[in-house]
């Protein structure tokens, strides 16, 4: 039983993980963080300039971190609602997916989860 939770937890959170806009706001923060640095790094650019734009990156730079990590967690709620659900087998369950074989089950349906779902969006296009 700890195999099939564990399976559908993985399966709906590689789901949230394909569907959520982890990759843009990913980008977003990267992109941000790196035109703060040029402002930075330049000498053409005035201190006084700085100082006026860079509390904005800040906050830029914030926003998608907060942001990023309301995903992140949203991606990993539903395998904790299962392990909550399983409350008698939750215990196994957490040591089955910290375990190695746990692990290497998780990696495998992923795999297959990822290459079956490639294939149907190739066809359905």
């Amino acid at each position: 039983m700890d195999w099939i939770f564990l399976g559908i937890g993985i399966l709906i959170t590689a789901e949230l993980f394909t569907q959520l806009p982890l990759n843009r706001e990913f980008y977003r923060l990267v992109y941000t963080i790196q035109q703060a640095a040029r402002i930075l790094i330049s000498s053409h650019i005035s201190d006084h300039w700085k100082e006026m734009v860079l509390p904005r990156y800040a906050l830029q730079i914030f926003t998608s971190s907060l942001i990023l990590l309301i995903l992140l967690i949203l991606v990993f709620v539903p395998f904790g609602i299962i392990l909550v659900l399983s409350e008698q087998a939750a215990i196994e369950t957490k040591n089955l997916a910290l375990s190695l074989r746990g692990i290497v089950f998780s990696i495998g349906i992923c795999i297959i989860y990822f290459s079956i779902r490639s294939r149907i969006v190739k066809h359905t296009i």
